[in-house]
């Protein structure tokens, strides 16, 4: 350990150098993994992972297991085929191993290996790296609390730019280091998780190659960045290949991407999707916004592709629609933080005017985003919090840039007065302390309060104890899987006589496997509701009443809804669901 020199005076103009943490190799090494690893053990000890978005997390799982709709499959819907083969792979050698979320947190570990290891090589003092690991931790137990893919992706696709981005816009970008490869090698990962993460973290990371391209133009530059393109290209046109060449999964994009268009923002007005469609009525319309959309001889894509030409992507009323929600106060909040962070980093490495304006264009790209986020209506935790990681992760690149002063106080060029500086670290750890406890509150607890609803034991009840019956989930999946954690659902058999509805599953393999096991037809198995008396509804009165209004429209004007029994409250709501049938006074129900 250095000496450490004596404190002057706060009056005096000499510039105090703080203690700084050891710099050893093994210590560079163990530190930042097991600051990485320990907190996301431990965290899992107290309390198993709880998937935070169940219907896609879960089904995610589902499918990697091959136990969606009880039918085998190797690709997952919403994540390409360079993470589900692997993955679905080792289920196959050791199905009870909760594999999927075993993956998600060993990519956390490594990304905040990553993150953890460039913090400290930063040669800050002892006070201002407390305060920073305070916020880099604090970010790492988000993740583990709210723990979904759609983050995951977010910051590994970030780490591993983290590894390429410091020689190859700061250093010597010569011939690729293993640090280059490894980081290509999250890239492809993080991609593949969830593309459209992936393509929002890359962004942020944008301003560098302005500023590579501004400031040096060299070839080994622009070799990497091409690199990290090409990487993201191979693994976003295997991913399309692999839809395109299994049998049962060929439609599969062009649905999921005209879809989206449509239900992935805030809702239009339904004169303005008759406009597009008239051959719809309100209540199909109501159907479509419910997700209950998988009758294609209803909803087909080339619906979702007209109805998506009278949608705005972004607009002033999605912009209103925003601040209903809280949190886009977050956001706002965030913002200023980030600001803040980006101020204090530039001061405290000293950075040189270029390099400050670089970590103020980085924020500037997460600024940018959170302000088209609000404006398309659609502020989410899984997409605003790892914005925010991701940036700050943008930043520990930024310090690495050249400083303006050279010599001994380089590394930390501005005063650092003990006490301040202690202080300051106070104040810092009881502010993230504060932040996770109000985060816990109104976030965490609630989801892991989930796990205790009498739904899920009374709806795998009504499925057991009815066999003979095609139970259909109407978008009530959600409240079934909420009562498993991350960890158990490796042991959640999924029975061969339901039917998930509220998706964007319908258009692969497992599910044609489901209707051709129960003599369903792709065009229109709902509609079958009104005409067997093998197939009820699980939902609530509401849903059940679009159902009944769908049936009577398509089908029989007589339909009646009937409710047969009540399971319990859903998850996100208080609203009961319940076990539904459906009759007709004019045809005789069919086996």
């Amino acid at each position: 350990m250095p000496i450490e020199p004596k404190p002057k005076p706060a009056s005096c103009d000499s510039r105090a150098v703080a203690p700084r943490v050891p710099h050893g190799r093994a210590f560079r090494m163990i530190a930042p993994f097991l600051l990485a690893l320990l907190p996301v053990v431990a965290l899992c000890l107290l309390h198993a992972p709880v998937y935070a978005t169940p219907p896609d997390d879960f089904v995610q799982g589902l499918f990697a297991r091959g136990q969606f709709q009880a039918a085998a499959s190797s690709l997952m819907p919403y994540t390409l085929v360079l993470v589900s083969a692997p993955l679905s792979a080792l289920y196959q050698l050791m199905p009870q191993v909760p594999w999927y979320a075993l993956m998600l947190l060993a990519m956390l570990v490594v990304s905040f290996w990553i993150a953890w290891s460039q913090l400290i090589s930063l040669g800050l003092s002892r006070a201002r790296l407390v305060c920073l690991g305070a916020v880099l931790l604090s970010c790492e137990i988000v993740c583990v609390w709210y723990f979904t893919y759609t983050i995951v992706a977010f910051i590994v696709l970030a780490a591993g730019l983290m590894l390429i981005m410091p020689r190859a816009v700061f250093g010597d970008a010569g011939r690729p280091s293993l640090a280059d490869i490894a980081g290509y090698v999250l890239v492809a990962l993080g991609f593949s998780l969830r593309p459209e993460s992936g393509v929002a973290a890359l962004v942020l990371f944008a301003p560098f190659l302005v500023w590579a391209l501004a400031r040096s133009r060299r070839a080994g530059t622009l070799l990497r960045a091409v690199a990290v393109v090409a990487v993201i290209a191979i693994s976003y046109g295997a991913g399309q290949a692999a839809y395109r060449a299994t049998p049962g999964w060929e439609d599969f994009p062009s649905y999921l991407d005209a879809g989206r268009k449509v239900l992935d923002t805030q809702r239009m007005d339904v004169s303005r999707v008759r406009e597009q469609a008239p051959e719809l009525s309100d209540n199909d319309v109501a159907m479509m916004y419910d997700w209950d959309f998988v009758d294609h001889e209803v909803f087909s894509t080339d619906l979702f592709e007209r109805i998506s030409k009278a949608e705005s992507t972004y607009g002033l009323a999605h912009l209103i629609a925003s601040f209903k929600a809280k949190v886009t106060y977050l956001l706002i909040a965030l913002s200023a933080l980030l600001l803040a962070v980006a101020a204090a980093l530039s001061r405290m490495k000293g950075l040189e005017k270029s390099v400050r304006v670089l970590s103020f264009g980085v924020v500037a790209m997460a600024l940018l985003n959170y302000m088209l986020i609000v404006m398309r209506g659609r502020p989410r935790l899984h997409i605003v919090i790892p914005v925010a990681i991701v940036t700050l992760f943008a930043l520990l690149v930024c310090c690495q840039g050249p400083t303006e002063r050279k010599g001994r106080h380089s590394a930390d060029a501005v005063p650092a007065p003990g006490a301040r500086a202690r202080v300051v670290a106070a104040i810092t750890c009881v502010v993230c302390a504060a932040g996770l406890g109000m985060f816990w509150v109104t976030t965490v607890r609630p989801l892991q309060s989930r796990l205790s609803l009498p739904f899920a034991a009374a709806a795998s009840e009504y499925v057991e104890s009815h066999p003979d019956e095609l139970v259909v989930f109407g978008h009530t999946q959600s409240a079934w899987f909420s009562g498993t954690d991350a960890f158990a659902s490796a042991r959640w058999q999924c029975p061969d006589n339901i039917l998930l509805v509220g998706g964007w599953e319908s258009e692969t393999a497992p599910w044609d496997t489901c209707l051709e096991r129960w003599g369903l037809t792709d065009a229109a198995p709902l509609m079958q509701l009104a005409t067997r008396r093998d197939m009820t509804l699980v939902a609530t009165e509401a849903t059940a009443k679009l159902y009944e209004a769908y049936l009577q429209e398509h089908v029989d004007p007589s339909v009646i809804a009937t409710k047969v029994s009540d399971l319990g409250a859903g998850a996100i709501s208080s609203k009961m669901i319940s076990v539904w049938n459906f009759s007709s006074a004019t045809g005789m129900p069919t086996a």
